[in-house]
């Protein structure tokens, strides 16, 4: 066996297909997003390898890793499965390489070989071209000494080049760039209008295919310019109009700031501080709240349908399309346009409101209202392709408006009114979104359901003293103290006793761990009971719970079944 040639300079490089000429490009090139199909190649003197060369079979996660190895001269390579390749200068040659059944499968090379029907080639040679083999359908090309063995067996195979020949390759297989949110095929279904099932999530927003553009009036204290509404989020609701939130824990990132500086974002961080501000805490902490409870649920942001994926790539994504989207929705002037304007005195009815921003938008828009004043839109979209780089097509709201039909008031920013005749109903809750009117401290939301408590979906409110609500339970078992809609908590009865049950969230069963911290999460073992006092839940017989202290703005409070804290609450039930 002849010695490996010495190492020499490492060139980190993307080689792909366009229009059946293959390119290499550096790493950093931007034209790498041209290509349909990439491998990122790292050469060396003599030997090159391609180590991000993966081929998709199904769903992003269920992926065949391969590796591309290009000999110039005589040597021996060792694959990350052992598998060695042993390649002796000659002239002309058969490839063996055995097949994920363990059954030998014998390819002539020419310019390109590959032994998987579902295994992508690169070459890092700009005059070469590559393409895909197996052995159930017929194309010809010619090839060099590039060779794709997928990674399904320790075995040794030993591989044989020659400078001519030809080469039996079936039709494309899937590829990785199937999963890439920045090239989608194009004649998509609109997101929720799909008759069959689409398996491609990187370019089929799912299950949150209806997309909400959401935006705030704030006035006290006041946010954002005095003639703009800012931005609250872009929300994926289910074509339902359910929700999903906190859907990725590891991507709750807390320096969005700085991932957005890394990507040369200056310009967007620039106008996210004057647009995209909290009326209750710091900007950045507003915008790690709506990434890690809304962007982390949007599928076409996975880092799955990133190809060449880098640590926060999907952040700067997200909030450019939700700033873009934003700036298409100048809600100020629409309304001004149709003579509705913040006034201290002027009140306007929730028809004028809808009527003025809806006929702008081209279709029906929520309006939000908090004690009788306007303070929320949100615009209804559905996508076709991904949320990065499709289309999206507005849609009516789902639900009901949560305003008052008339006496709204559209107070300029920074006014604080004496006094406030009209308040909002603190017992209706908006179906139609990720969030909406929450009750007011001071009242609890009742409920209409004429089922017993914990018997049926519903929500837990936290009281801090009897009648007194502030703010409500979240999917993972938090405290959340500021408006939105509570997480949907599922009682099921326990076998052994019918008085006690078990819940679940979204997140997964719902537990008191040994440190006595109630969560809801899929780690969580199904066998912790609760009880009810009425409409208060309990556990082990007591309907009193503690935290630490009182959450506000964008802060989540862990609660404790334990009495002794500096807040003392409970669980009320609220039936959906």
């Amino acid at each position: 066996m002849a010695p490996a040639p010495a190492a020499g300079p490492i060139v980190k490089e993307i080689t792909c297909i366009i229009g059946g000429i293959l390119l290499t490009f550096n790493i950093n090139n931007p034209l790498t997003k041209l290509c349909p199909t990439k491998s990122t190649v790292t050469k060396t003197s003599g030997v090159t390898t391609s180590t991000k060369g993966v081929t998709t079979s199904s769903k992003p996660g269920s992926i065949t890793a391969t590796t591309t190895i290009s000999v110039g001269t005589s040597t021996s390579v060792v694959l990350p499965d052992s598998t060695t390749l042993t390649v002796p200068p000659t002239t002309s040659s058969t490839v063996v390489v055995p097949t994920p059944t363990s059954t030998s499968v014998t390819l002539t090379t020419s310019k390109s070989v590959s032994s998987s029907s579902s295994s992508s080639s690169s070459s890092s040679s700009p005059s070469s071209s590559s393409s895909t083999t197996s052995s159930s359908s017929t194309s010809t090309s010619t090839s060099t000494t590039v060779i794709a063995v997928p990674m399904t067996s320790s075995t040794s195979s030993t591989l044989a080049t020659s400078t001519s020949s030809t080469s039996t390759s079936t039709s494309a297989a899937p590829t990785s760039s199937q999963y890439d949110a920045f090239n989608c095929p194009a004649g998509l279904p609109l997101s929720c209008h799909n008759t069959t099932a689409i398996d491609n999530t990187c370019c089929f927003e799912s299950p949150g295919g209806l997309i909400l553009q959401t935006q705030f009036w704030d006035t006290n204290p006041a946010t954002g310019p005095n003639d703009s509404w800012t931005v609250h989020g872009l929300w994926p609701d289910n074509c339902d109009g359910t929700y999903q939130q906190f859907c990725d824990p590891a991507r709750e990132y807390t320096n969005i700031t700085q991932i957005l500086q890394s990507f040369g974002k200056t310009d967007l961080l620039n106008y996210m501080n004057q647009y995209w501000t909290s009326n209750s805490g710091s900007a950045e902490s507003f915008w790690e709240h709506e990434f890690g409870k809304h962007g982390t649920c949007m599928s076409t942001f996975d880092t799955e349908c990133y190809p060449n994926y880098a640590t926060g790539q999907e952040v700067p994504d997200f909030f450019q399309k939700t700033v873009d989207t934003f700036k298409t929705l100048p809600s100020y002037d629409w309304l001004a346009a149709a003579g509705i304007v913040p006034s201290t005195t002027a009140t306007y009815t929730l028809q004028q409101i809808v009527d003025a921003v809806s006929a702008k938008h081209g279709a029906q828009v929520y309006v939000g209202c908090n004690k009788g004043q306007i303070d929320e839109l949100w615009y209804y979209y559905y996508v076709q392709g991904s949320i990065q780089t499709g289309t999206i097509q507005p849609t009516d709201l789902v639900g009901a408006q949560g305003c008052p039909a008339t006496g709204l008031y559209y107070y300029p920013k920074g006014y604080v009114p004496a006094s406030t005749s009209t308040t909002v109903n603190p017992t209706a809750t908006n179906t139609g979104g990720s969030t909406g009117t929450a009750a007011p401290a001071g009242s609890c939301p009742t409920s209409t359901s004429t089922a017993a408590p914990f018997t049926s979906p519903g929500y837990l409110y936290v009281q801090p003293s009897a009648g007194n609500c502030q703010g409500f339970m979240i999917s993972g078992g938090l405290w959340y103290n500021t408006a939105g809609t509570p997480a949907t908590y599922t009682p099921a009865a326990s076998a052994a006793d019918a008085t006690l049950f078990s819940l679940k969230s979204s997140k997964g069963p719902c537990a008191v761990d040994a440190s006595s911290t109630f969560s809801c999460a899929a780690g969580n073992a199904a066998g912790t009971l609760f009880g009810s006092a009425g409409r208060l839940l309990t556990y082990n017989g007591s309907s009193v719970f503690g935290a630490t202290a009182t959450p506000s703005g964008q802060i989540q409070q862990p609660v404790l079944a334990l009495a002794n804290e500096p807040v003392t609450l409970s669980l009320l039930w609220v039936a959906k």
